[in-house]
């Protein structure tokens, strides 16, 4: 399930990725589905840190979605777009692979990541 979190003030200037299903709790019109098995790709507009509970945030220019997309820290992404080197003006291909149980029973997001390099 995704989680959200009041991230910037222009947060009604994005529109939050919804790995699987949209989350009920929140407005569709700001959430974007991705399915399983369904890449998306985009330029990397930023990549930073954040201190409100998630590692990092992914903001990307996707084709064909009207707002830049907002990806809060998902630890397997996260960890591949530091092993990818993944930097602003990159391009990425996103692909989610589904959703695993952690030993804790917490849901674990995976995915693969492909980088074009700026």
């Amino acid at each position: 399930m995704v989680k959200f979190v009041s991230v910037t003030p222009e947060q009604d200037e994005v529109i939050f990725a919804a790995w699987g299903k949209v989350n009920k709790k929140h407005d569709k019109d700001t959430q974007y589905l991705i399915e399983e098995g369904t890449p998306i790709e985009g330029v990397v507009l930023e990549y930073k840190d954040t201190d409100k509970g998630y590692k990092k945030i992914i903001k990307l220019n996707v084709k064909g979605i009207d707002k830049p997309l907002l990806i809060l820290g998902k630890t397997d992404l996260i960890n591949k777009f530091e092993a990818g080197n993944v930097e602003k003006g990159d391009l990425v291909r996103i692909t989610f692979t589904g959703v695993n149980k952690t030993k804790n029973n917490h849901d674990f997001y995976t995915f693969d990541v492909a980088v074009a390099k700026a």
